[in-house]
């Protein structure tokens, strides 16, 4: 398992798993965002913010199989809401398709991330996909809407460009809350 080289002379990360050889065949079929070319292309240019924006990219087209291939083998999932920890690429996965269940419209917005070197931080969001309806008046003040907090945020712990562990820390009630606000919308 060796760097190979695509066409343009770049090397490409991981060659040799099939899991990326089927990413490539796609990213040549289609438009990937930027932060997801920059993920695949090993370049000085390669952040954790790059890899972290192309994940949340992945999960809100519910891409689990470009979600596969951004994680370690032996990656290890902890949702401390659901009490839960996971082993494993297909556990983890089966955990995230439980979670956006019935939820096909909710997507996730990264507010911040917080990059310490191998251990990056998201603070996230709950949106509708859907554009919502505009109000039929006016707001009393022209002063824009204060921030909304996060729902959850993510510690996830990266190496060799893959994420090796993760954590998700929400409170339940009110992630419940902002994902119902935003089917309603």
């Amino acid at each position: 398992m060796g760097k190979q080289r695509s066409k343009d002379g770049s090397s490409l990360i991981h060659a040799g798993i099939p899991q990326m050889a089927r990413l490539r065949q796609k990213l040549a079929a289609l438009r990937w965002p930027k932060p997801c070319l920059v993920w695949l292309v090993d370049t000085p240019k390669q952040s954790n913010v790059d890899w972290v924006k192309c994940y949340y990219d992945a999960f809100n087209r519910r891409d689990w199989e470009w979600i596969s291939a951004m994680l370690a083998p032996d990656v290890e999932w902890f949702h401390a809401a659901r009490d839960e920890r996971v082993r494993g690429v297909n556990a983890v996965i089966s955990s995230f398709r439980s979670l956006v269940e019935g939820t096909s419209s909710a997507q996730i917005d990264v507010r911040a991330v917080h990059d310490a070197g191998l251990i990056v931080i998201a603070e996230c969001g709950i949106r509708h996909s859907r554009r919502s309806v505009p109000p039929l008046s006016k707001p009393a003040s022209n002063r824009p809407a204060p921030p909304t907090p996060p729902s959850f945020c993510e510690v996830l712990q990266l190496q060799g460009g893959r994420c090796i562990r993760g954590s998700t820390y929400a409170d339940s009630v009110r992630l419940l809350m902002d994902i119902s606000q935003a089917a309603a919308a």
